[in-house]
Formats: C-alpha cells, sequence, structure tokens
C-alpha cells in the first residue's frame, strides 16, 4: 500500500515537472518565432524599398526631354516637328543636356498664318531655335539675368540667340524679330536636360529678314555718319 502511494506521487511529481517545462519551453520559443517573424517582415519591406528604388532611378534614366515633350498633352503640336530622325538623336538619345523652351498647343493656336507658314518652312531650323545645348533650371535663368544686369542672352542650337529677362517673378524670353514668351511651367525629369513649357511661339529669324535687317542698319549708319558730319561742320 505504502509502496503503491509512493509510486503515484513520484509519478505526479513528474508529470508536474514534465509540464512545467514544456511551458517553459514554448515561452522560450514564442519570442525567437515571433522576432524571426518580424527580421522576415523587415527585410520583405526593405526589398520592396529597394526595388521601387530601382524602378524609380530606371525610369528616370530612361526618360528623355523628347518623352517628356512628346508625352505632354499640352504641347501636341511641338511635338509634331519632333517627329524627325534628327530631332530624336537628339533630344532623345543624344547625352546633352539640353534645355528645351516647348511652346504649348494654345501659343501655336495664335499664329497667323504667315508665321505658321514661316515656321512650317524650316521645321528643323524652328526645332532647334528652341534648343540650347546646358541644362538651365528656372533658378539659375534668373540668377543669370541678374548678374547680366536685366538680360541675359542664350546661344540656341540653331545658332541665333534669345533673350532672358524677368518681368516681375516671370521670366521672359524674347527672339530676335521681338516675340516674347514667358516660362509657364517646367519638367526636369529627364536623364539629358529640362524642358521650360512657354506660353508664345519663339522664332530664328528668316534669311529675308536678315536681309532687310542688315541693309536697314547700314542705312541707320550712313544716315548717323552724315548727321556726325553735319555736327562736326556747324561747330567749326
Amino acid at each position: 500500500m505504502k509502496t503503491r502511494r509512493f509510486l503515484m506521487g513520484s509519478f505526479l511529481a513528474f508529470a508536474v515537472f514534465a509540464l512545467v517545462a514544456c511551458q517553459d519551453n514554448n515561452r522560450q520559443n514564442q519570442p525567437m518565432n515571433s522576432m524571426g517573424d518580424t527580421d522576415s517582415e523587415m527585410n520583405s519591406q526593405r526589398m520592396q524599398d529597394g526595388e521601387m528604388t530601382r524602378n524609380a532611378m530606371t525610369a528616370n534614366d530612361e526618360t528623355s526631354v523628347f518623352d517628356i515633350a512628346r508625352d505632354n498633352e499640352d504641347l501636341t503640336s511641338f511635338s509634331q516637328n519632333l517627329n524627325t530622325q534628327e530631332a530624336t538623336q537628339t533630344l532623345d538619345m543624344g547625352e546633352g543636356p539640353y534645355t528645351v523652351f516647348a511652346p504649348e498647343d494654345a501659343a501655336y493656336d495664335e499664329l497667323s498664318d504667315q508665321d505658321r507658314n514661316d515656321a512650317n518652312a524650316d521645321p528643323i531650323a524652328s526645332l532647334e531655335y528652341l534648343v540650347v545645348e546646358d541644362e538651365l533650371t528656372e533658378a539659375e535663368l534668373r540668377t543669370e539675368v541678374e548678374r547680366a544686369n536685366g538680360e541675359y542672352t542664350l546661344a540656341t542650337l540653331q545658332g541665333d540667340e534669345i533673350t532672358v529677362a524677368l518681368k516681375g517673378e516671370d521670366i521672359v524670353l524674347k527672339d530676335a524679330v521681338g516675340n516674347e514668351a514667358t516660362i509657364v511651367e517646367t519638367y526636369d525629369e529627364a536623364f539629358n536636360g529640362i524642358v521650360h513649357v512657354i506660353d508664345g511661339v519663339l522664332r530664328p529669324m528668316r534669311e529675308g529678314q536678315q536681309m532687310n535687317n542688315q541693309m536697314t542698319d547700314g542705312i541707320t549708319g550712313k544716315v548717323n555718319s552724315a548727321k556726325q558730319g553735319q555736327r562736326v561742320a556747324v561747330e567749326e
């Protein structure tokens, strides 16, 4: 009888010990599993963040000033002039950097028939006149204008110049003929430059206009020389 009670007591003690040991073991394993799950989630999030960063970098590396202008719904008229082999090679595949002054559609709609014909007569020259081989942000344009005491000139790919000035807070561009346009929006996501949307169409000087200006300058110079000679004669 005593032996049976001793055995039963020993069995109960062993069972309690085993239960306590099992619970302790579960408590020890639970934090490890939780930490493992947390580490796995963190690693997964890091991989997702890294993938998003790589995708953003890849998208930026593949976006050119050509793409920005072509995909902008407000630049459809300007984009039609980009459909040439020369423009594609320069603005899409060229390393640049380039600054593109892209007239919005409303600016083309306001052109007279004569101005539109002049622009279409030499689309390559008209396009190259709106491109500068440098990357100039709005802040940089403002700085250059201030350094130049009010007017800063840009040499375009076409060869003629564009004059930059400030009117209040606006950056105003003027072509050789005297047409003006204001920068209304800027896109700087391209790998090879920047696109400024402008509210007017800037055009290079036509050959006939250049000849007329040269003749006018020559006549004006002769008149001024004659007047100067008359003043000298009167003073004597």
